[in-house]
């Protein structure tokens, strides 16, 4: 069965090993931690396309959000 869970609040990183921890709150206030293998998360993550569509985004959403 597949779970969907929001991460809000981030306020930790850490690195254990061979893990990358990321902790916050879930949707619901409680404490959530997601447990990545750190080699996974290397070769998966691209900062660079992640920060050019988060700019992208606010950029049309303050487009469309002004009167």
């Amino acid at each position: 069965m597949m779970r969907y869970k929001n991460l809000h609040d981030i306020d930790t990183f850490a690195c254990n090993g061979d893990e990358v921890w990321l902790s916050g709150k879930d949707e619901d206030g409680e404490p959530f931690t997601i447990v990545i293998d750190a080699y996974e998360f290397i070769q998966w993550i691209d900062i660079d396309y992640i920060k050019e569509k988060l700019i992208e985004n606010i950029r049309n959403k303050n487009k469309y959000c002004k009167s």
